[in-house]
């Protein structure tokens, strides 16, 4: 088993399914060995691709189940169809690869990590951007206390997208700011987030069909608080990830499509150190991540070694995401004890 790649069922192979596929095919980790789309379209395009026959597609997962010997499934569907195949494949008592978000829903993530623990299957969420390896090396810096505690700071993040998302509520904050969110928790994995105050919404001259935007106070343990700027529909580009340390500042900038990543210590006198990445991690290449998580998935499997993207550790980032949302509604801080 240990030399072997998952048998695995992929749902939904448009859009991102598309990626997992094409980086997945000659995985020696998650293989791909059966499709499942609405579009017979997509079917026939992908596995012609990846090169399976025309048996291995189907247009039910429960077909797929059903006709296809397997040890996981691969949902890369829509966000808000997540949750039901994600339910599907653990009854049939299959592993979980997931694309972010796990769900929209913190309830329904809640009652399928508990059904995965009474089926005995793993779920993994693909939550690869804590694994960058600038991401790494800040979460390494605040470990080390390399430039003393942490004592507040931010994450700024304007993309333009040129269309919103799959249709979902909150699209901005369960489709990107989970990204966010979870980069930011893995960083200051040694604190707690005990509050939010934030706020989902459209601008004023927004288009979108659900909030393309957040702004949130995320406070960790030690009254440690972060600001999030979180949008997809700036009309330029911007990334800064800043936290104020007792002796200097460390600041990301740039991990966007054209912008290449930067990381830097500012210190009080106006100097300026850069510092290297460490060299463990994923580059920022397209499949870095897929495969990362991909692996993480096998070893999880077969090593029971649970990594920090299970569906169970997940639900810290996603207890943060449905504060924001109710925040929203009340227009009050959340007060909240997230697990470390």
């Amino acid at each position: 088993m240990a030399e072997e790649p998952l048998q695995t069922i992929f749902v939904g192979v448009g859009g991102r399914g598309r990626h997992y596929l094409e980086h997945l095919k000659d995985s020696p980790h998650v293989r791909p060995v059966a499709l499942v789309d609405i579009s017979r379209e997509f079917l026939e395009r992908e596995r012609l691709a990846i090169g399976l026959p025309e048996t291995a597609c189907f247009t039910t997962l429960a077909d797929a189940l059903r006709h296809t010997p397997a040890d996981a499934v691969g949902v890369t569907t829509h966000a808000r169809l997540h949750a039901q195949f994600v339910r599907e494949a653990i009854l049939a008592g299959k592993h979980v690869l997931v694309e972010k978000p796990f769900t929209c829903d913190l309830a329904e993530a809640v009652r399928l990590v508990e059904l995965a623990d009474a089926k005995g299957v793993k779920i993994v969420v693909t939550q690869q951007i804590r694994y960058f390896r600038a991401e790494l090396t800040m979460r390494r810096l605040m470990l080390e206390q390399a430039y003393g505690p942490p004592g507040f700071g931010h994450m700024h993040h304007y993309k333009p997208r040129s269309g919103h998302y799959p249709m979902s509520e909150h699209m901005q904050l369960w489709q990107m700011t989970v990204h966010e969110i979870d980069s930011l928790m893995s960083v200051l994995a040694q604190h707690k987030v005990t509050r939010v105050f934030g706020y989902s919404f459209e601008p004023s001259w927004g288009n979108w069909p659900t909030p393309s935007s957040a702004v949130a106070t995320i406070e960790f343990d030690g009254s440690i608080p972060f600001t999030l700027v979180s949008t997809s529909q700036a009309r330029g580009s911007a990334y800064e990830f800043r936290i104020e340390c007792a002796q200097a500042t460390l600041v990301q900038r740039g991990p966007l499509q054209d912008i290449p990543t930067t990381l830097h210590a500012e210190y009080q006198d106006g100097s300026v150190a850069p510092l290297p990445l460490d060299a463990e991690g994923i580059d920022v290449e397209p499949g870095d991540g897929i495969n990362w998580v991909a692996r993480l998935l096998h070893n999880y499997v077969v090593e029971g070694v649970e990594p920090e993207v299970s569906g169970r550790r997940n639900l810290d980032v996603l207890r943060v995401t449905d504060a924001i949302i109710r925040s929203t509604e009340t227009g009050q801080a959340v007060s909240l004890d997230v697990s470390a």
